[in-house]
């Protein structure tokens, strides 16, 4: 195998490790059965190219501080959602933070619904760290609106979003949302007309998860998710 091949592999697993919560060069070697020295050569690759950062912690004891590492938190997706009145738009970076947000009013001064769009998307797109940072648009709207929206921009089912964003590939679970059920079942997703008892009769989930609208804390935790498997593809 190629050196620019093992590191693309090393760059990946360590990422993985880190993303997950593995935050010392130790730790990482131990699971990933690779040198410290291998270890710490992908963090500073990965520092440099900003995709995790360091950090240190305070000891029980006096001494040098342990270096840790975590995801950048300069990278985010964005979130928009249309209400009767207007575009809601949120910012959510890696570490859940709202990083900035906004509202487009509609319908203000006859001012027509695709213009409204198109400066919810100019907001988006022309900040400075939008090309580089920013790793996907998702949009909750209307089907009026939906074709007004660049074919870069993801326009989403909220329940459908959730559930692909949060699924796991070892476990079986039952996102279970006020008028549906959405069953994963090691990855691969499951609609079905069925309530959460007839479900339960078949299948043994490893975790249920009750939402209530308007979903806005599994809203966030999946663009957090996406943020950082669409990283992922870009290591």
């Amino acid at each position: 195998m190629k050196h620019e091949e093992m590191l693309k592999i090393n760059s990946i697993n360590v990422f993985n490790e880190i993303s997950n919560g593995i935050s010392t060069v130790l730790e990482i070697s131990k699971r990933l059965g690779i040198s410290h020295t291998t270890v710490e050569k992908v963090c500073d690759d990965l520092t440099k190219r900003n995709f995790i950062k360091t950090y240190t912690e305070k000891q029980g004891t006096p001494g040098r501080r342990k270096v840790k590492y975590a995801v950048s938190d300069l990278h985010y997706c964005v979130y928009v959602e249309e209400s009767k009145e207007c575009f809601s738009c949120i910012f959510i970076n890696t570490e859940l933070y709202a990083i900035e947000r906004f509202d487009k009013i509609k319908f203000v001064y006859t001012i027509p619904l695709s213009e409204v769009v198109q400066r919810v998307v100019r907001s988006i797109t022309l900040r400075d760290d939008y090309k580089k940072f920013c790793h996907g648009v998702y949009v909750s709207c209307y089907e009026e609106s939906a074709p007004l929206f660049p074919k870069e921009f993801n326009i989403i089912n909220k329940e459908e979003f959730i559930a692909n964003s949060l699924k796991t590939d070892n476990e079986i679970l039952l996102f279970e949302f006020p008028q549906k059920c959405i069953l994963s079942v090691y990855g691969n997703i499951i609609h079905t007309n069925a309530k959460r008892k007839g479900i339960e009769h078949v299948f043994t989930p490893n975790k249920i998860i009750t939402l209530k609208k308007p979903y806005f804390e599994e809203i966030f935790s999946s663009l957090k998710a996406c943020a950082i498997e669409n990283m992922k593809k870009k290591l």
